[in-house]
């Protein structure tokens, strides 16, 4: 979580100051990453998912925010390998996957008490993920706002469009 975050909230130098969102390619870590931005004004990072995932679906609702911020996204112009991949997955090597990080004590906990970037994390009230993720997250981030939408699951945008944005809206009007 921290490297992009702090990679692209901490300021870019790059602004794309057209509505229209413009594809980027930004190197941090050693890692290539792709994103698309637009607007102008202060960083906002909207993410969805972990890696391999995009946040393409959110660029309807992103749209409201280009004219007050720079609206970064993960591109989806990968999303056929993605997808391809994410065909492949199988739960129980994802499941050895987090066993094996477990045994080997890896945890970011410290590096995510140093995140000092302002954080708006969003969960659907009857998201299909245990809701003990996000209040961890939120309990550990020093400047993470945690907000359940009502009436939504995993998807908050789709399915109560109004309360995830006007959360949004209200949690940036607040900064």
């Amino acid at each position: 979580m921290n490297g992009l975050f702090a990679l692209l909230l901490a300021g870019i130098s790059m602004i794309s100051n057209a509505q229209e969102f413009q594809s980027y390619f930004v190197e941090h870590d050693g890692m290539r990453h792709h994103v698309r931005c637009a607007g102008d004004g202060p960083a906002m990072l909207i993410i969805n998912g972990g890696p391999g995932m995009n946040s393409n679906g959110f660029e309807g609702p992103a749209a409201q925010f280009t004219a007050t911020h720079t609206v970064y996204l993960y591109d989806d112009s990968f999303r056929q390998q993605i997808a391809r991949r994410l065909g492949q997955a199988r739960m129980h090597i994802n499941a050895q996957v987090w066993r094996d990080l477990a045994a080997k004590g890896y945890d970011v906990t410290e590096k995510m008490r140093s995140f000092d970037k302002l954080v708006l994390l969003i969960q659907g009230d009857t998201d299909v993920l245990n809701s003990s993720i996000a209040e961890i997250s939120a309990e550990v981030l020093p400047h993470a706002q945690l907000v359940f939408v009502p009436r939504s699951a995993h998807y908050g945008w789709i399915e109560n469009p109004e309360e995830y944005l006007g959360t949004v809206k209200e949690y940036l009007a607040s900064l």
